[in-house]
């Protein structure tokens, strides 16, 4: 099955964060722009993100093979690779929300629970409706309904009901049972 896009307001993809070599800022041409007029931004090396991107395709590759071991071993390398601190690189985001869906393939929640965490702390991933619905659904799976249900409700606001659709319904349900209808409708749109 191939997985949803949802786009942002710009037109974009966000189904999963964006993997690119620069610091603090999600889109290429903003960098770029902002390099031009801040030296706070920073971009990695060719070599240093072409390597990161190979590791990172390579592990998005076994994780549809249901190799999730080797998947994990890759996406790990690839961290490995970033300069510290690495929290700093918006492929760091991307590699952390790539674990946590890998270890949510592999049915280990628990596992997910982390890298999912973690990712929220690196440009370009806080606000991401697909991360927040996947850290909401972690969440829920691991008995935390309250945290679930901010995660959840994040995930609708942002991407509405259709970021929902392929999932198991528990989960719009929950938000359904916290977010109240707009004015004249019975229900969520």
């Amino acid at each position: 099955m191939t997985p949803k896009q949802f786009f942002d307001t710009e037109g974009g993809p966000f189904a999963c964060t964006r993997l690119n070599e620069f610091s603090g800022v999600e889109h290429q041409q903003d960098a770029y722009r902002m390099a031009e007029e801040d030296e706070r931004v920073d971009k990695l090396p060719d070599s240093v993100f072409g390597n990161v991107k190979a590791n990172a395709e390579a592990g998005a590759q076994r994780m549809v093979e249901g190799k999730f071991g080797e998947a994990y071993e890759l996406l790990v390398e690839a961290i490995g690779l970033l300069p510290e601190p690495k929290n700093r690189w918006n492929a760091m985001g991307w590699l952390l929300v790539a674990l946590g869906e890998n270890a949510i393939q592999a049915g280990n929640y628990q596992a997910a629970a982390r890298p999912l965490q973690d990712a929220m702390w690196c440009p370009g991933t806080i606000g991401n409706p697909w991360v927040h619905l996947r850290l909401g659904q972690v969440y829920l799976e691991l008995g935390d309904e309250e945290r679930a249900t901010s995660e959840l409700a994040r995930a609708y606001m942002g991407g509405g009901r259709e970021i929902f659709e392929g999932h198991d319904p528990k989960y719009f349900e929950l938000v359904e049972s916290v977010l109240e209808a707009p004015p004249g409708m019975d229900r969520l749109p």
